[in-house]
């Protein structure tokens, strides 16, 4: 499957569909190579009814000035660059993003797939 994205862009932006049990909601990704885990802003999770509660799984992750401790949180069903996950893990927290982005899409969501990127003609190619 290609997608494309804008190359003028100083991030690669990708659109994901998120399903929770209360409602779904279409958002704007960053696509993120440098992070291994993606990232879902908590009140974005909250609307979809996938809020984090005392009972989440925490995880400690780290960024270049600092490391805090984070939930986990499962998005029922998570569609983006024409794959649909049932389950998928993510981290919930607000990042300092521009505010088109509530999130970043992590190599989790790649891994054991054919990804080429191409800044050039701004194509991903997914296989």
């Amino acid at each position: 499957m290609i997608f494309r994205f804008s190359p003028d862009l100083p991030v690669i932006r990708v659109e994901a569909t998120l399903v929770g049990p209360k409602n779904f909601y279409d958002v704007s990704l960053i696509l993120d190579t440098g992070a291994s885990r993606s990232v879902i802003n908590a009140a974005v999770l909250g609307y979809i009814g996938c809020a984090p509660t005392t009972f989440s799984r925490f995880v400690m992750i780290s960024s270049a000035t600092d490391s805090i401790r984070v939930p986990i949180v499962k998005i029922p069903r998570f569609l983006c660059l024409g794959v649909m996950l049932d389950d998928f893990e993510v981290i919930a927290h607000t990042i300092p993003s521009p505010p088109a982005f509530v999130g970043l899409l992590g190599i989790d969501f790649l891994r054991g797939r054919e990804i080429t990127i191409n800044f050039r003609r701004g194509v991903i190619k997914l296989n």
